[in-house]
């Protein structure tokens, strides 16, 4: 039986020591024994009658086995190579609930065998995928798939999740993120391959006991109520989840004892004592869908600084306090194809307030600003967008009545700018002008903020940003507030992606 396949792609063995393995080549078949050094041709003689019936036997078991029509293998139309391959990534997608699916091309195998026509059978993915192979899977940063889609190899793989088209990388028709981590499957065969698979330095955890090929005919065995081929979700048409949580903090401490500074009157000697701690925490938790977009963020800014000037100790007072928070959800109206210049419906909710009034007396209120909005967004890119909404505001615990607003904003969220030698600087920039109570008395706020962020040693980073608040209230003159802030952040992304 052996020696009449056509080219060697079978091979048929046990694990019993009495057991021989028989490969074979176009016309000869080569035998090893168990325990033995080397390999010998098997001999021209005919087969005794009891292997002539064994081979009879697993003949017609192996026709009526491969050959059955798998349950939930109907096809509703011709299913060619490119079909082939694009069930079977997504079926190990889904599996592993993973973003991208690659395998080599030569995986699958047997051209003549395409298009498959009505009912597929076991026979049809053997035939198809005729290499044993283990499931391999990785979690990768964006960067890592960016320079693997736009490598010249590329075009030696299948892909599933992954494209690039003019330069322009896209994970399941979203752009990809340099600095975000995304799940992967492959097979162990891609994964030995290093830098001529998916790059050096990628670290794959194989599985074994699961194959490509098991998992696509446990894909097929399923049965549908249409008894066709069931079709996995497809992660570009569901919902990616981002969670970013980021701690910076700055801390100084200058303490003086010097008991004669007429004596001692060095610079070192003469300055003020002071203190001065600051934390900024920023959390965030966005979700991009094909529809919408659904963005929340807090912020929560606190300080306390302490000065000993003429033997006089002020004690910690507070140097900043503010706690604000934003919700943001818009619709998506042309899903085909996007452009900048599409608008966004969108409604969005802000909140700020504070953990204690001024202890100076200056107001008699908690701050705690209420402002509720609908608008239009406009993607000017992946990561940059302008806002433009209207709505109500309401310092809720003041004695004010509820004034209409109009605002414009331009945000920059967190991300790559540039990469210098293996470093990438981060950065993120927000800018927001409210027109609140323009028919009456216009109360012009401005609020912006801008960080830079260069890493460290991965969750750690050494940031400098600044922050300020303007206001003009009627013909009065401008006031303003500004914040420098110099130190570390302490910051983790993480991205889920729905199936």
């Amino acid at each position: 039986m052996a020696r009449e396949l056509p080219e060697p792609v079978v091979s048929i063995g046990t694990n019993a020591d009495s057991a021989f393995v028989i490969a074979t080549r176009t016309g000869e078949v080569a035998v090893w024994e168990p325990g033995s050094k080397g390999v010998r041709l098997a001999r021209d003689a005919p087969a005794p009658l009891a292997v002539e019936e064994y081979v009879d036997g697993l003949g017609k078991w192996l026709c009526a086995e491969h050959y059955r029509p798998l349950q939930g293998g109907s096809l509703a139309g011709e299913m060619g190579r490119d079909e082939f391959a694009t069930l079977l990534l997504d079926v190990l997608r889904q599996t592993t609930r993973a973003e991208v699916g690659v395998i080599n091309r030569e995986a699958i195998r047997d051209p003549g065998l395409f298009p498959l026509r009505g009912i597929a059978t076991r026979f049809d993915v053997l035939a198809a995928l005729p290499f044993e192979d283990v499931l391999a899977e990785t979690r990768c940063r964006g960067s890592v798939l960016k320079a693997f889609a736009l490598a010249p190899r590329f075009k030696e793989y299948e892909a599933r999740g992954l494209t690039a088209s003019d330069g322009v990388v896209k994970i399941n028709g979203r752009p990809v993120e340099a600095d975000q981590w995304y799940q992967v499957v492959t097979t162990g065969f891609v994964a030995s391959l290093e830098k001529d698979g998916l790059g050096g330095g990628v670290a794959f955890e194989r599985r074994p006991g699961s194959s490509p090929r098991d998992l696509l005919l446990a894909w097929l065995e399923q049965a549908t109520p249409s008894g066709q081929v069931a079709q996995p979700e497809d992660p570009a048409s569901l919902a990616r989840w981002h969670l970013r949580i980021s701690l910076d903090g700055a801390l100084s401490d200058a303490r003086i004892g010097n008991p004669d500074p007429a004596t001692y009157n060095d610079a070192q000697l003469t300055r003020i004592e002071a203190s001065n701690v600051a934390l900024d925490a920023r959390f965030y938790a966005g979700a991009d869908h094909p529809a919408l977009t659904f963005q929340n963020t807090l912020r929560v800014e606190y300080g306390l600084g302490r000065t000993v000037t003429e033997g006089r100790d002020s004690g910690f007072v507070e140097t900043r306090d503010l706690v604000s928070a934003r919700s943001g959800l818009a619709w998506r109206l042309f899903r085909s194809e996007r452009r900048w210049y599409h608008p966004l419906p969108d409604v969005e909710g802000f909140t700020e307030t504070e953990f204690n009034r001024p202890q100076d007396g200056t107001r008699s209120y908690h701050h705690l600003l209420l402002r509720p909005t609908l608008g239009s967004r406009f993607d000017l890119t992946a990561r940059l967008y302008l806002r433009f909404g209207v709505g109500l505001e309401s310092e809720l615990f003041a004695e004010n009545p509820l004034k209409s607003v109009g605002l414009a904003r331009v945000e920059l969220n967190p991300g790559e700018l540039l990469t210098l030698g293996n470093r990438s600087i981060e950065g993120r920039f927000f800018l927001e002008t409210a027109f609140v109570d323009p028919w009456r008395q216009l109360d012009l706020q401005v609020r912006a903020s801008v960080q830079v962020a260069v890493p460290l040693w991965r969750f750690l980073s050494i940031t400098a940003g600044y922050d300020t608040f303007l206001r003009a209230l009627g013909g009065k003159r401008l006031a303003l507030a500004g914040d420098l802030a110099l130190g570390l952040k302490f910051a983790v992304d993480h991205s889920i992606q729905s199936f």
